[in-house]
């Protein structure tokens, strides 16, 4: 299975995937940093790594591959995550295409928790209590999954249900951060 954490800016369904399949962690935020060019594409990282004993040693592989690729990229206080970089949409893309190299190039993210059924019934819990949560902060979702439908998917790599995934895009920077200290995502 694969570590989970947050390391990108809410951009829509496609990245709120991501971000909760990388992550089910805490979400940071940084204000605008150095933005590449957009005419030079990303290029080829260091050759992946050795699969790495701890989250926070793979997420500073991954934040000094961004940082030697041009982005201003950081990890979260707690060395949970990479902390979101506030871009505009035409920047988006070009990031999310940098991190994914990054990904790659830092190697197998090494997997903390134990993943099995328990596991995800637990975090299947604590997402139903974010949901209300989330609610109660002007963010109604519709209603979660069956749980064993859920833990097949949390278990099996398929990015599994979340709140989060319905959270307007447009929520971002420090909106998004504050949420995420409000309703904390289950790790």
């Amino acid at each position: 299975m694969i570590a989970r954490r947050s390391v990108h800016p809410p951009t829509g369904s496609a990245v709120r995937v991501l971000v909760l399949l990388l992550a089910l962690g805490l979400a940071g935020c940084a204000g605008p940093g150095r933005v590449p060019d957009p005419a030079t594409p990303p290029t080829a990282p260091d050759a992946p790594q050795a699969t790495t004993s701890t989250l926070s040693e793979w997420l500073s592989g991954v934040v000094g591959c961004l940082n030697r690729q041009g982005w201003s990229a950081r990890m979260t206080a707690d060395h949970s995550g990479i902390a979101d970089v506030d871009l505009p949409p035409s920047r988006q893309a070009a990031y999310q295409a940098a991190s994914e190299t990054c990904e790659r190039a830092a190697g197998t993210p090494p997997n903390d928790v134990p993943m099995t059924a328990d596991h995800a019934r637990a975090i299947y819990q604590a997402l139903v209590a974010v949901r209300i949560c989330l609610a109660a902060h002007g963010y109604p979702t519709a209603k979660p999954p069956a749980q064993e439908s859920f833990v097949q998917d949390y278990l099996s790599g398929r990015a599994p249900w979340s709140p989060y995934l319905e959270v307007p895009s447009q929520v971002q920077g420090q909106a998004w951060a504050d949420l995420n200290l409000a309703c904390p995502q289950p790790t």
